[in-house]
């Protein structure tokens, strides 16, 4: 017809083909944008995270967070979420996470409840006790409430490695918290 697509057309492509599963398709139009210097929004790159985050392409999502700001945009929280809470599932991978929570700090965003937990969860999951511990007690003093399963993995991390009466302590610091706020624990 004439006219090139806008960063809203390529979108709705984009999105239309991670709902079908065909990211490769999704990844082309990011790269043919990128060839015609058209500024994608960032709700759409996000899907294409979040689709290769969800299929467990996790090289491919961290290669895509970091070149988002060469396209013009920026990462926003919900870019890192979709990476950083599916990496912490992924044994060997919390130095990424590392690197990737610093860097979206440094860009202004704060981790959430359920990033924390993750992070607790995947240190656990690679026996970083200490590093799981540190980020309970960062989750802590934010004023968070950890989640059952980072939680669960927390104790369980602490028994498992001898320290019955730190698991012991934590269990009652959360008892504390949550009779606190009126759930029940």
């Amino acid at each position: 017809m004439g006219t090139d697509p806008d960063a809203r057309a390529y979108g709705m492509v984009i999105i239309e083909w991670c709902k079908r599963g065909r990211l490769e398709e999704a990844w082309g139009i990011i790269e043919e944008m990128r060839g015609r210097n058209v500024i994608p929004h960032i709700s759409s790159v996000n899907v294409l995270l979040r689709s290769l985050s969800e299929r467990g392409e996790m090289g491919r999502a961290v290669k895509l967070l970091r070149d988002i700001p060469g396209m013009g945009c920026s990462p926003n929280f919900m870019s890192y979420s979709a990476v950083i809470n599916r990496l912490c599932g992924y044994g060997g991978r919390m130095g990424t996470v590392e690197k990737l929570v610093v860097e979206m700090m440094r860009k202004g965003h704060r981790p959430d409840r359920t990033m924390y937990s993750l992070m607790v969860e995947g240190y656990c999951v690679d026996g970083e006790i200490e590093m799981a511990v540190g980020v309970f007690r960062g989750i802590m003093e934010e004023g968070f409430v950890i989640t059952l399963g980072g939680f669960e993995a927390l104790v369980e991390g602490l028994c498992r490695s001898g320290r019955e009466g730190e698991a012991e302590m934590v269990f009652e610091e959360m008892r504390r918290r949550w009779d606190g706020v009126g759930a029940r624990f």
